[in-house]
């Protein structure tokens, strides 16, 4: 099985079922093999769950840089999947 670049992103800083359910998600991921990557507010609560083999990216203020920075994280990284967990995120990447 080929091993997958899954970028996950979220503008949460807080600790919500929704986090919890990105913390698990990507715990499995990993437990299957992929590489899995985060992009999330620098002083998000989350950071300090994330399992080690997971690559942190903190994510940019202004929309601009949020695309041209999540450009180059997939094109660098090889992004395969891109898991957004907010619905601004969302419409950004369509």
């Amino acid at each position: 099985m080929k091993k997958l670049n899954i970028l996950y992103a979220t503008p949460s800083r807080g600790r919500s079922g929704g986090i919890r359910q990105l913390l698990m998600n990507i715990e499995a991921v990993n437990c299957l093999g992929h590489n899995t990557f985060i992009a999330c507010p620098d002083k998000a609560l989350l950071l300090h769950e994330l399992d080690s083999n997971t690559h942190i990216f903190s994510l940019p203020n202004s929309q601009y840089h949020f695309i041209t920075k999540f450009t180059k994280i997939i094109h660098d990284y090889n992004i395969d999947i891109v898991h957004c967990f907010h619905g601004k995120l969302y419409k950004l990447f369509l």
